[in-house]
């Protein structure tokens, strides 16, 4: 399944599309579309019926948490 599909990317200009996503170690690593532009946020798995099946620990094999809006810190993007 598309990592756009589970993601929400916004920045000041608005929503930012999701061209592909990868999991390495315990990062999620999203490609985004453009450059984000001031404070950016990030959401997981959010609205009263998330998508299904959700990403799970590679360990414990228990689902992610869903998150809403947690800031991205851009000085810890790759």
């Amino acid at each position: 399944m598309p990592f756009a599909a589970w993601f929400v990317v916004e920045d000041e200009n608005g929503s930012v599309d999701i061209e592909a996503g990868s999991i390495c170690e315990n990062r999620v690593v999203l490609k985004l579309e453009r450059a984000l532009q001031g404070a950016a946020t990030v959401s997981y798995a959010t609205g009263n019926a998330p998508l299904q099946p959700m990403l799970c620990d590679s360990t414990t094999y228990l689902p992610l948490l869903s998150f809403y809006q947690f800031e991205i810190k851009q000085e810890e993007c790759i």
